[in-house]
């Protein structure tokens, strides 16, 4: 892991949807792949991203809703989709 970055969103009476929204035209615009949806239910799922930078050297940006929140959490290096899903399962 050679970077992370997270982001809390949605604290307090602050509207996460307009932060979500940029962070998905980011998303679009550098070309992720959309890897997989995880859904737990009552407005609360999470979407992983993937770009491939080459060289063993990838970035993974999770995206967390809930319904008066989200979390963007984004992480650089030689990590696995495994490694990724390993993360998510610990922030439900």
């Amino acid at each position: 892991l050679s970077n992370i970055q997270m982001m809390n969103l949605g604290m307090g009476n602050d509207n996460p949807k307009p932060m979500v929204d940029a962070f998905l035209r980011v998303v679009r615009k550098n070309r992720f792949e959309e890897l997989m949806t995880l859904d737990y239910g009552d407005n609360d799922k999470a979407v992983i991203y993937h770009h491939d930078y080459g060289h063993n050297i990838h970035q993974y940006a999770l995206l967390k809703e809930q319904l008066h929140s989200a979390q963007i959490v984004v992480l650089t290096g030689s990590l696995t989709l495994q490694d990724v899903q390993n993360v998510m399962k610990e922030q439900k």
